[in-house]
């Protein structure tokens, strides 16, 4: 389903125009007003003045793992004064990007301006209101000036560590590659939990708050078929919906992503807080929004495009027809990802906005089955191009032999497949290529073609729906 095919009301809209509104702009003074059109709101929280202060001599260990594996150090005579040197320009880096993430009304867009105007974040923090009024214009260089004397550098960057998160940026190998495909994706990302949950292949689930019961066992239903394939499940942590298909991953032994409009330390709603504990445990919590950072109601649209940008496909459970599960269902479309929605009653208000999904192009929802059927399908017909546009070398059909779903580092299989390094390596870009071997990170490889181990631990007894997890 295409951008062209999803309509509100009467008129067919070109969703690709629509950006994200904030609604708090009765918010107090101290809140930035609405950010413009092509950014995304952020909300900073006061701290102490000092943006003076000097780079620390080391990321977070995470980060700076990544960098050492992405310029292939891990023998002694790699790590050079070079590899130093970049380490310590990256700290610097996202110490600032964290900055300006604090401050507000500073979107992507905006950034990458910065970046270019003054060579670096760090130029740009200490630049003059004029010159950042000729960089990103009046309202954002007011953002800017006001909030950057109340921003401390060195308790912002702290905050992340204390709050047990992780921020990962589109440079790190572990950044999810499904966001290296659309538009408008964020600077960076805070996570707790497994970074690498971020990579699986997904699908979202999202809905309204205040579901049916036949909606809540729909879910249910749903999410444990798609657990049980070995597909991650994204959703919001939103109340209804959102959290069960949430609890019907973790019963079913899967991995599950919320995505949040606040910041990882921040559990909204309050009531999910032990649901957001087991997610962190067997998956991820992300969001865009540095820690400290309040749930406001703009940062929710927001959020919703990484939801359906994190995944193969997004499926609506019930939605009215101003539900925000709708402005999911946009973004996928306009993203390019596949949309599919639970029928209802046309009676039924919670009904309203699924249907007209349906009446648009959305794919049916009825089962697990229906969504895995059209992403086999998907796959195939990728294979399918990729074996006529490239050669079947045996290099290739050798690696595809060693290749799984557990991870294989490229010197494990430079000795098991006894080619040489050189011929492994441009046979493995091939086979990316094709979609038929996965780069993970740190050297390690997958088959691109296989889904991730359901985390089951030896389990057959998964619950059949909400009620059933409750007793159990």
């Amino acid at each position: 389903m295409t951008e062209s095919t999803i309509r509100t009301g009467e008129t067919t809209r070109d969703t690709s125009r629509d950006a994200p509104r904030d609604t708090s702009r009765d918010a107090p003074h101290d809140t930035p007003p609405e950010a413009p059109s092509d950014t995304l709101r952020d909300v900073s929280h006061d701290t102490p003045l000092d943006s003076e202060s000097e780079v620390p001599p080391n990321l977070p260990s995470g980060n700076q793992a990544d960098i050492l594996a992405e310029v292939g150090v891990g023998r002694p005579a790699r790590t050079t004064e070079k590899v130093r040197s970049r380490i310590a320009q990256d700290a610097a880096r996202r110490r600032y990007l964290n900055a300006f993430l604090h401050v507000g009304g500073i979107g992507p867009r905006r950034l990458a301006a910065l970046e270019h105007r003054f060579g670096s974040l760090r130029a740009a923090w200490s630049a003059s209101e004029v010159l950042l009024r000729e960089a990103i214009g009046p309202v954002s260089a007011g953002y800017v000036v006001e909030r950057r004397t109340r921003i401390d550098i060195d308790s912002a960057w702290a905050g992340i560590e204390a709050s047990g998160a992780r921020m990962i940026t589109p440079d790190d190998p572990s950044w999810p590659s499904a966001l290296r495909e659309i538009s408008g994706a964020p600077f960076a990302l805070f996570v707790r939990g497994e970074v690498e949950s971020l990579g699986r292949t997904a699908v979202a689930i999202v809905g309204t708050r205040k579901c049916s019961d036949y909606g809540r066992r729909s879910a249910w239903a749903i999410a444990t078929g798609l657990s049980q394939a070995g597909l991650s499940i994204v959703s919001g942590m939103a109340l209804g919906i959102d959290t069960i298909a949430h609890r019907a991953a973790l019963s079913a032994g899967g991995e599950t992503v919320a995505v949040l409009g606040c910041g990882v330390d921040v559990c909204y709603p309050t009531q999910n807080e032990e649901l957001r504990d087991s997610i962190v445990s067997q998956g991820a919590v992300v969001s865009e929004f540095p820690p400290g950072t309040p749930a406001l109601p703009g940062h929710f649209p927001a959020r919703n495009r990484i939801v359906s940008g994190l995944c193969l496909a997004t499926i609506v459970i019930e939605a009215g027809v101003k539900s925000g599960a709708l402005i999911t269902a946009r973004y996928a479309a306009d993203q390019g990802r596949e949309v599919f929605a639970l029928p209802g009653r046309v009676d039924d208000a919670t009904a309203q906005g699924t249907n007209g999904l349906i009446a648009a192009g959305a794919g049916l929802a009825t089962s697990a089955e229906d969504i895995l059927c059209a992403i086999d399908a998907d796959r195939r017909q990728a294979e399918l191009g990729a074996r006529e546009d490239f050669p079947d070398a045996p290099h290739e059909r050798a690696l595809c032999e060693l290749l799984d779903d557990e991870p294989r580092h490229i010197d494990e299989l430079v000795e098991e497949s006894s080619l040489a390094p050189s011929d492994v390596a441009r046979a493995l870009a091939m086979l990316e290529l094709k979609g038929m071997a996965k780069n993970i990170g740190a050297m390690r490889w997958l088959a691109g073609s296989a889904l991730p181990p359901v985390h089951s631990r030896g389990r057959t007894d998964f619950p059949d729906s909400p009620e059933e997890a409750d007793e159990q």
